[in-house]
Parts: structure tokens; C-alpha cells; sequence
């Protein structure tokens, strides 16, 4: 990744022209699409249908949004590598100058800086969910959006910086007129290595709070089905506690094991570099698809889990498809009574315990 200009116009060749690469950068293209597609439609429902406590919505919607974010510079990355395979035959039209590189690097990897403060907040929203549950329910004010901020404070700092550094770049580059034959986060910016080592306990901790949050209500249902002392509402906010808090558990065990592959990816890659430059950034490329396939799992898993989304979007398909039938003779509905929708909804909170 060093070397005179020549040696870099080769290498930069060497690697946006090799199959492997090209078929890494057109996966990114269709997965990342898929994700921002994805992203939205989860976004829109939860903003219409308004699902979920007015805070939790507050704090799901800001985690999309850095999702969201986080989507299209990698849309614009991929489909930037993939304009110059079709477009130029010259090798060094296949350089990146260090300025274009090193801001579109900090664009990129901010967001994901922020992904464990948006997982935090949301943890000690469910929390106190928890905790508070009787009150909580009649909760509407928004104060979530206090909140907001200190999630991006990760981002703002990245922004500075690029900014701070964009006149030194600048100058640099007029007077040497660098440039990078493989663009990344980590042959842009150095990367502190006790910020990446402190991830580690931040992650756990989040595991951590959720799982206590888990098994607190499941032991604050288990209690009230015995005892039947809480109104039928409040345990109904309980097993609706339980629920969502199962949701955000599984998409906090999807970020971990795609946080810790990719934090061990780096770690390898800044430490024990392949020695052949196109391994180096091919097991960059792979490290960094971690993001974009969790991107895509955690709007599926909502789709999935969220009754409401998961009802629209099965009769949204069924009608491509299907037309409702109307059959001679066919049964129709009755309305159940008010005994029947109490013996149901215990049906689900015993269903519920025994998960």
C-alpha cells in the first residue's frame, strides 16, 4: 500500500480488477439495498402502526437511522469501486486521493462507533420498563429524544475531527498529491487500540442488563399467575415487557457476534497483516459484510417478531398471490366474549413463562 506512484496505480488494479474483490463489491451492492429497503419499511411501520412505547420507538427509530446512515456510504463505496471496473482501463484511474479516502472512511465508521450507545439506551429503556412497569404504561412523554444526542456524540467527534484535519489534508495533498490504492477505515485513519479493546466489557454489560431485565420479568409473571394480585393491565404490560425485551435481546446477541467478528477482524488486520496486499484487503472486504448481513437481519427479525408488522407484511404477500375467499357455506368468525379474551391472553403469558 506503499510505494511509488507506478507501484500504486498496479496494485490498485491488481485489486479492483480481480474477481474475488468484484464479486465482494457486487454482494454489498444487493445486500445493502436489501438492508435500506428493509430499514425503511421497518421504519415506516413503526412510525404509522405506532408500535411499541412512544420511548422504545423514539430509541428504535434512532438505531435504524445510524443503520440507515451507515447503508448508504457503503452503497456509495461499493458502487464506487464497481463505476471504475467498468468505466476505466487506465490503472491509475483506479487510485483514490487521501482526502476523498480519509473523509469517506470517517462518514463510514462513525455510525457503527455509535451502535453500542443507541444498544445502551435502548437496554436501559427496557429496564426501566421493567422496573416501572405500572407507570410506564401511561408514560407519553417523549423523553427519549433527550437521549438522542449522546448516541451520536460518537459521530460528532468523528465529524470534528475530519474537519479539523480537512485544511492539514488539503494542504498535503496539493504539495505530495497522495494517494491510497485501497481505500478502508483502517489504511485511512489509525485506530487507537484501547478504544477497540474497551468494546469488549461495553458489549457484555449491554448482554448483561438485558438478560437481568429478562429474567426479572419472567419472575414478576411467574409471581402474578400465582398470586393474580396485579390488575389484569398491569400483568398484560408485563408479558408486553417480556415480549419486546426478548425481541431486543436476540438483536443485541445478532450486534454482539457481528460487533466481536468484526472487532476481531481489525485486530488481526492491524496486527498481523497478511503479507500479500490483495489478501489484505479481500479479508477486509469479508470482515466488514458482517454489518450488512446484520443490517438485514435485524429488520427481518422485527418484521418477524412484531406482531403487527409480521401480520401486514404475511397479508401485503399472501395478495400478490391469493384472493380472499369467499366459499358458500364457509364459517365466518364469531366475537368472542370478554371471558374468552381473558382465558386467551393467560394462554400467551404461560406460553411466554415457558420460553
Amino acid at each position: 500500500m506503499n510505494g511509488t506512484y507506478e507501484e500504486l496505480c498496479a496494485e490498485a488494479y491488481h485489486l479492483q480488477t480481480n474477481f474475488f474483490f468484484q464479486s465482494i463489491q457486487f454482494f454489498f451492492v444487493v445486500f445493502t439495498i436489501t438492508g435500506i429497503i428493509l430499514i425503511l419499511y421497518v421504519s415506516v411501520n413503526m412510525i404509522t402502526k405506532k408500535i411499541f412505547h412512544i420511548n422504545l420507538r423514539i430509541l428504535l427509530i434512532n438505531l435504524l437511522a445510524l443503520l440507515l446512515f451507515r447503508s448508504f456510504v457503503t452503497l456509495f463505496r461499493s458502487s464506487s469501486f464497481i463505476s471504475r471496473m467498468v468505466a476505466y482501463k487506465d490503472p491509475c484511474l483506479f487510485l483514490m486521493n487521501s482526502i476523498k479516502c480519509s473523509i469517506l472512511s470517517s462518514f463510514g465508521s462513525a455510525p457503527v462507533k455509535c451502535l453500542a450507545y443507541a444498544f445502551i439506551a435502548i437496554t436501559i429503556e427496557r429496564f426501566l420498563a421493567m422496573c416501572f412497569y405500572q407507570r410506564y404504561e401511561k408514560w407519553k412523554y417523549p423523553v427519549a429524544l433527550a437521549f438522542i444526542p449522546l448516541t451520536w456524540f460518537e459521530f460528532a467527534m468523528e465529524m470534528k475531527s475530519t474537519a479539523l484535519k480537512f485544511h492539514k489534508l488539503m494542504t498535503l495533498y496539493e504539495s505530495q498529491k497522495k494517494y491510497k490504492s485501497y481505500c478502508s477505515s483502517i489504511t485511512s485513519n489509525p485506530i487507537p487500540y484501547l478504544k477497540l479493546v474497551l468494546e469488549i466489557p461495553v458489549l457484555i454489560g449491554i448482554l448483561f442488563l438485558l438478560l437481568l431485565t429478562r429474567i426479572i420479568s419472567k419472575r414478576k409473571m411467574i409471581l402474578q399467575m400465582r398470586a393474580s394480585v396485579d390488575t389484569l393491565s398491569s400483568r398484560y404490560q408485563i408479558w408486553e415487557n417480556m415480549k419486546t425485551s426478548k425481541t431486543m435481546f436476540i438483536a443485541t446477541i445478532m450486534f454482539i457476534i457481528s460487533s466481536s467478528f468484526n472487532l476481531s477482524g481489525t485486530l488481526l488486520l492491524m496486527y498481523f497483516p497478511p503479507s500479500d496486499f490483495l489478501n489484505f484487503a479481500v479479508f477486509k472486504e469479508i470482515k466488514s459484510l458482517a454489518l450488512t448481513v446484520f443490517i438485514n437481519a435485524i429488520s427481518i427479525l422485527f418484521i418477524i417478531r412484531v406482531e403487527q408488522m409480521h401480520n401486514k407484511t404475511i397479508k401485503r404477500l399472501l395478495n400478490f398471490g391469493c384472493c380472499p375467499s369467499n366459499k358458500v357455506g364457509e364459517q365466518t368468525n364469531q366475537p368472542l366474549s370478554g371471558r374468552q379474551h381473558i382465558e386467551i391472553i393467560e394462554q400467551m403469558w404461560e406460553k411466554e413463562i415457558r420460553k
